[in-house]
């Protein structure tokens, strides 16, 4: 994800994730249909694995996926917030699809 190529899409819904136990939340900043940014105050170290749980708009059921944290942002500039980018692991077919055609609806590239 360092290289952060091909399509994005803002969006902004509440994501729940667990980490070493631990359940938090944050809320999305934008979506690939490799990974998410999620904006929360509790940040984890690089390599970290995640589950995560959404909604996408269209998903017949929450999204619940395995992730790795692959980019950590501690110290925001410009107003933003902190946050982690979460490449997602072992993702179906089915899940790839629901995302890839969420993300080309009204999508921006980065």
């Amino acid at each position: 994800m360092s290289e952060r190529k091909g399509i994005r899409r803002k969006f902004r819904t509440e994501v729940i994730f667990i980490a070493n136990g631990n359940f938090h939340f944050g809320y999305s900043k934008d979506l690939s249909a490799n990974d998410i940014f999620i904006e929360t105050t509790e940040i984890y170290p690089i390599g970290t694995e995640l589950l995560i749980d959404f909604y996408l708009p269209g998903a017949p059921q929450k999204f619940k996926l395995k992730g790795r944290v692959m980019r950590v942002v501690e110290k925001p500039g410009n107003g933003g917030k902190k946050g982690m980018g979460i490449e997602f692991i072992n993702t179906s077919d089915f899940q790839k699809n629901l995302l890839h055609n969420f993300v080309e609806r009204d999508n921006y590239q980065i």
